[in-house]
């Protein structure tokens, strides 16, 4: 009779941490985020946007974030010593807004579901006298493949999703 009582106890705490277990998974799924990139070029407003929004239910935690231009890591550091070859630019940008430099050293960065899209780079291209509509596209176009962003995050519970990675040269 005792054995059969310390069988049934041992299965009740079986199912106890059978349960808890689903319950934790059940909760992690519930609260799943979903980081999409969105990226904007617009030939009438000469410029570019990459902009990141959490598409999921729970929020996202932003363990990093990278910036490369022509796969060159973008740092504080190698914008404030010019030490890119930015010639690709020279005389063509007129202003470059929402450079987003602060995500690359603030961490953990979260961006809840209900947030606004988080603008992480807008580029705008001066105006030419003459300039054809081809031209502008394909000016835009390789842009769009010089500059890649890179984005790593988890969900609450620290599981690792899928990095959120633009178009690039790498």
């Amino acid at each position: 009779m005792a054995s059969i009582s310390i069988f049934i106890a041992w299965k009740a705490s079986e199912l106890a941490k059978n349960e808890a277990f689903f319950n934790r998974k059940h909760n992690e799924l519930s609260v799943v985020p979903h980081l999409a990139l969105t990226i904007n070029s617009d030939v009438r407003t000469r410029s570019i946007e990459w902009s990141l929004k959490n598409n999921g239910v729970g929020p996202a935690v932003i363990d990093r974030f990278s910036l490369l231009f022509s796969g060159i890591r973008l740092t504080q550091n190698n914008l404030d010593s010019n030490n890119l070859d930015m010639s690709f630019f020279q005389g063509k940008i007129s202003r470059i807004d929402d450079l987003n430099l602060s995500l690359i050293s603030n961490f953990p960065y979260y961006i809840s579901a209900s947030d606004s899209p988080l603008s992480l780079l807008k580029i705008t291209i001066q105006e030419k006298e003459d300039e054809r509509y081809e031209d502008l596209s394909r000016y835009l176009l390789s842009c769009l493949e010089l500059i890649q962003v890179q984005v790593s995050y988890t969900d609450v519970y620290e599981n690792r999703l899928p990095d959120v990675i633009s178009l690039g040269t790498d």
